[in-house]
């Protein structure tokens, strides 16, 4: 994001930011909700491979 100082200073602007990017988190705050579809291809790529490289042992 990118503006003025100035701009940034009003203290709607700064209401405006907080609010879009508490909007774009799970309830917990941690999680991007645009993130979670990535983490669970992630979650089950992980589980293949402990799972594949366990029947190698």
């Amino acid at each position: 994001m990118a503006m003025f100082y100035q701009t940034y200073e009003k203290k709607q602007t700064r209401d405006l930011r907080k609010r879009a990017e508490e909007a774009s988190y799970m309830m917990n705050g941690k999680v991007p909700l645009c993130q979670v579809p990535n983490l669970m291809t992630e979650l089950i790529r992980n589980a293949l491979c402990y799972a594949l490289f366990g029947t190698i042992l």
